[in-house]
């Protein structure tokens, strides 16, 4: 090696292993401010909002930190834990119920000082009546526009479903297949199929939304043989078809071959 391939080499060498530093030194930042999340909401509210599924927000300025967590699976509510950086060197801290808003999508944002103040917040979230006027014989009145009312509302809370399940689970590879909405005079219905890039991050997502996906492994283009998993769930009036497939080493796939050969023939080793 002759000097300018020694000089190469070292340079990029130790650049990659400052990009690896970094690296590591970010994560490990993230991880640190997920603590502190879930010790706010552990002494904040209890022990069971420490628990819950506590995951770095990304994509925000560099002079705030975010961590939030679905307040139950299948919910769009969720509390965040923020810090907001000054020029000054001052930290402000925040911890927070947002509610999204799927009719004007503008989140409420109420600071949470006790288990009491959340209960109470969603209380009044789920004593909102946002049904028609009545008429004057006491019948709902329909709306001259109400299926493109009901297909906007429809539309806002898909879109939201879908980037905050890629924003939570960036690891998961998520990919919308087929997106659909509909309005009717009296509702709507959505249909949303997204595929994970494996069984088993489908399954994790799954989890997450509160089902249970099966899978199951076939072998549908010969000699590959795949594990996949579906699963159909109901996200806030949006159904949600989530799915998944793993290609199988070539030992797992001799080994399920072989269990397929022997159930042929009756069982018989």
């Amino acid at each position: 090696m002759n000097l300018v391939e020694l000089a190469l080499t070292t340079y990029t060498e130790s650049k990659a292993a400052e990009a690896d530093a970094a690296g590591d030194h970010l994560e490990q930042e993230k991880a640190d401010f997920i603590e502190l999340a879930r010790a706010c909401a552990g002494s904040t509210l209890s022990k069971d909002a420490g628990e819950l599924d506590w995951r770095y927000t990304n994509g925000l300025p560099e002079t705030i930190q975010e961590a939030h967590a679905l307040v139950a699976p299948g919910r769009l509510e969720y509390l965040r834990y923020r810090a907001y950086y000054s020029d000054k060197d001052d930290t402000s801290f925040a911890f927070e119920l947002v509610q999204p808003c799927l009719a004007c999508g503008v989140d409420r944002v109420d600071a949470v000082g006790n288990l009491f103040r959340l209960g109470q917040l969603l209380s009044e979230s789920e004593d909102d009546d946002h049904t028609p006027a009545d008429d004057s014989d006491g019948e709902a009145a329909p709306a001259p526009l109400a299926p493109i009312d009901a297909l906007q509302v429809r539309a806002a809370r898909m879109t939201r479903l879908a980037r905050r399940l890629a924003d939570e689970h960036p690891d998961a590879g998520l990919k919308v297949r087929y997106a659909t909405v509909a309005g009717f005079e009296d509702g709507g219905r959505g249909e949303l199929q997204l595929r994970a890039a494996s069984a088993e991050a489908a399954a994790s997502v799954a989890t997450a939304l509160g089902a249970e996906m099966v899978t199951e492994i076939r072998s549908s283009i010969p000699p590959y043989v795949f594990r996949r998993g579906d699963v159909t769930v109901a996200v806030d009036g949006i159904e949600v078809q989530l799915s998944g497939h793993t290609q199988l080493t070539d030992e797992e796939a001799a080994a399920w071959h072989a269990e397929q050969d022997q159930a042929a023939d009756g069982g018989e080793a």
